[in-house]
């Protein structure tokens, strides 16, 4: 493998390869080329399941804002405010026309 390829690409060939590094039974191939597509289909996946967006949110002067969100849940529309990296956290459930706001409170 060419030192001048990300992990990215690596990353894309052992799944290809059945989650190994080492050589199938199949017959070996003369020539092995990466191009810079596959590294762009890594980052499109993962960004696609990051899912990063705003959502509408009434802070403590009842004023309408967004807050940024990072999808938490696999199966279901549930995100948490970025302000967790703060110390308050904030989840939302966008299931519903008006998304659901839980927030715990500092003590």
């Amino acid at each position: 493998m060419h030192p001048a390829f990300s992990i990215l690409t690596y990353y894309k060939w052992y799944k290809r390869n059945f989650e190994s590094f080492f050589p199938t039974d199949d017959a070996y191939p003369n020539y092995i080329g990466f191009d810079f597509t596959i590294q762009g289909e890594i980052i499109i996946d993962a960004n696609k399941k990051n899912d990063r967006h705003f959502i509408f949110h009434y802070n403590n002067d009842n004023i309408l804002g967004y807050l940024p969100v990072i999808k938490t849940e696999t199966y279901a529309p549930i995100y948490t405010s970025e302000e967790i990296f703060n110390g308050l956290l904030r989840m939302c459930i966008e299931k519903y026309v008006c998304p659901i706001w839980i927030t715990l409170k500092k003590p």
